[in-house]
């Protein structure tokens, strides 16, 4: 029997062993995929946290692992739809977390030290924002769109950092990573099939895919940081357009008109 499983091992060598180095070799990506950990064992005993779609992935983790820690949260499913005419998208990632934020900064600034903390993306690098045409009433394309509405997620940040300084509130964005959640159910069909052997082979879980919003919750060496975008639990520049003051504030002022935001709010 061991003669013939030498003869089996020699005779099939070369793809046995490049077999083994594929598999290796995927394993090792994968980890990689995975990306940076929050390492912070903060307890959180007293605070309350609100998670937005924490019924799914990211925001489901997030929960979770904050719950861990000792936190009361308050959590919502995430909603597509709109009835007050914004475009479905724009709508839903950028004026809404707008407007519950700034309805709750009087709470969060008697409550300091807190955190806001916005999930945003890589795909904002792809993005700018047409004031001209802020509901994409002309042209609507759905990945430009949440490009677009994930560049808002920053530009909300870095505006909202700068009303709150001195207030002991500090923001934050953040890029999760690739991660194999429902968020792409909205792709073109034509594109689902490469896109499934990507989620297969670099994505990551949705476990990995929360540590930097928790890092960006909890973790004690950025409680003076606001403002800044993180990837992999850590801080990364982002694109130029995201980076641009004049747009941030302009966006703040059009956002805040578009949900009727209490000028006293401002």
């Amino acid at each position: 029997m061991s003669d013939q499983i030498t003869e089996f091992l020699k005779t099939n060598y070369i793809p046995i062993t490049s077999a083994a180095a594929v598999g290796i070799g995927l394993l090792l990506l994968r980890r990689y995929s995975a990306g940076g950990k929050c390492y912070s064992d903060a307890k959180l005993n007293g605070k309350v946290v609100i998670v937005t779609g924490a019924n799914t992935g990211i925001g489901k983790e997030t929960a979770l692992d904050l719950a861990r820690r000792g936190l009361f949260y308050f959590f919502s499913d995430s909603r597509r739809e709109t009835s007050d005419g914004f475009e479905q998208v724009f709508g839903t990632n950028h004026l809404g977390p707008f407007l519950l934020t700034n309805l709750l900064l009087d709470l969060l600034k008697k409550s300091a030290p807190s955190r806001i903390v916005n999930v945003s993306s890589s795909a904002h690098a792809e993005a700018k924002i047409n004031f001209d045409d802020i509901n994409s009433t002309e042209s609507f394309e759905p990945v430009a769109a949440y490009c677009r509405s994930k560049l808002a997620n920053i530009l909300f940040t870095k505006e909202l950092a700068e009303r709150l300084k001195g207030t002991g509130v500090t923001c934050y964005s953040l890029h999760p990573g690739f991660v194999a959640t429902d968020v792409f159910r909205s792709m073109p069909l034509l594109l689902k099939p490469l896109l499934n052997v990507m989620l297969l082979l670099i994505s990551k879980n949705c476990k990995d895919g929360a540590q930097t919003t928790i890092h960006c919750a909890v973790e004690e060496s950025i409680a003076n940081e606001s403002g800044y975008y993180y990837c992999d639990c850590k801080q990364k520049k982002p694109s130029q357009a995201a980076q641009d003051m004049v747009s941030a504030r302009k966006l703040w002022e059009v956002s805040a008109e578009m949900v009727k935001l209490d000028i006293k709010q401002d």
